[in-house]
């Protein structure tokens, strides 16, 4: 059940990627190739809810994100336990 009623207008709320924290000490090399292949997952987000004027995109699906827009997105707490990114369906790429 979703923590809100509806989400109103043209916004999509997505799914924030979970990052595990190695417990191994990684030099600064390794550092950054981690954060790289972490930054991966940003590539394919699911789409967590969409608001009533969107009509193509639906909550599930998996969605590419402008990178430029995601570096602005807002993240959103609708709850204590819940972030969300929030995004325009202008700034999503494409849908698979």
């Amino acid at each position: 059940m979703k923590e809100f009623k509806k989400l109103r207008g043209n916004r999509v709320y997505l799914n924030i990627p979970e990052f595990k924290e190695s417990p191994i000490y990684l030099t600064e090399e390794l550092k950054q190739a981690f954060i790289e292949d972490e930054k991966k997952k940003y590539t394919s987000l699911e789409v967590y809810a969409v608001g009533d004027l969107v009509t193509d995109i639906e909550e599930g699906d998996k969605v590419m994100v402008d990178p430029q827009a995601l570096q602005n997105a807002s993240v959103i707490n609708i709850s204590d336990e819940k972030k969300v990114i929030l995004v325009s369906p202008f700034d999503i790429i494409h849908i698979w």
